[in-house]
């Protein structure tokens, strides 16, 4: 047990013994983002095959926990591997069923969505301008599950049903940062789309879930 919280006292200590920013070959480190952002793309919801397509209309809060280790680098740029271990997100809003012409018709949707990917990987490209600021350029990939619940108003009553989702699926990540000593701010961009299935399949419905936003960022690197 002493040996096993020794070893693990240890890889903590590597991962947090970065420099802050330190230039080029010394700035392998952690990161911790804070996130807020903004749903795109289309979310359909399917009953027995039959396709209706949503938008999403909220906002999104969330976090992302990463590593980098640099694999090349001269005075001025440095190419790495970044390894995101954690990004979670949280999205309370509406689907909006927008019709040409007629604008949003149909009851009311309230969406509540949880999404986190783990383990992702990608290329990370920094060009550092000098000691203590550098720009950052990245793209990641992720395993990911998503858990949405909708309830549904009616029209013309305030009977409400609900329903629950869950799905597994992959997303992309493309963001730049802007760093300055320990301190980074950026964007980036989610793509992807979950299938989920129904949690009780009581009305067999289908959901595909847009993961898509637009996503700002402020956090720390160490």
């Amino acid at each position: 047990m002493k040996k096993s919280l020794l070893a693990l006292a240890t890889v903590l200590g590597f991962a947090f013994n970065a420099s802050a920013q330190g230039g080029p070959g010394e700035d392998n480190g952690l990161g911790l983002r804070l996130n807020f952002g903004f749903p795109a793309g289309t979310t359909t919801l399917s009953e027995d095959g039959w396709p209706e397509y949503y938008t999403v209309d909220g906002v999104q809060f969330g976090l992302s926990l990463d590593n980098r280790w640099y694999v090349w680098h001269n005075d001025k740029v440095g190419i790495a591997v970044q390894g995101r271990w954690l990004d979670a997100n949280f999205l309370s809003g509406e689907l909006g069923f927008d019709v040409p012409f007629f604008g949003s018709v149909g009851p009311t949707i309230d969406l509540t969505e949880i999404s986190g990917g783990i383990l992702g990987v990608g290329p990370l490209f920094t060009w550092y301008l000098n000691d203590d600021m550098a720009i950052d350029a990245y793209y990641n990939v992720m395993p990911a599950v998503n858990y949405s619940k909708i309830t549904m108003s009616g029209e013309y009553d305030d009977k409400e049903t609900e329903n629950n989702f869950w799905g597994i699926g992959v997303t992309h990540h493309v963001g730049a940062a802007f760093r300055w000593k320990v301190l980074q701010a950026g964007f980036e961009y989610r793509i992807g789309k979950i299938n989920g299935m129904e949690e009780f399949d009581f009305d067999n419905l289908e959901m595909d879930a847009s993961m898509n936003s637009f996503r700002l960022n402020l956090g720390v690197k160490f």
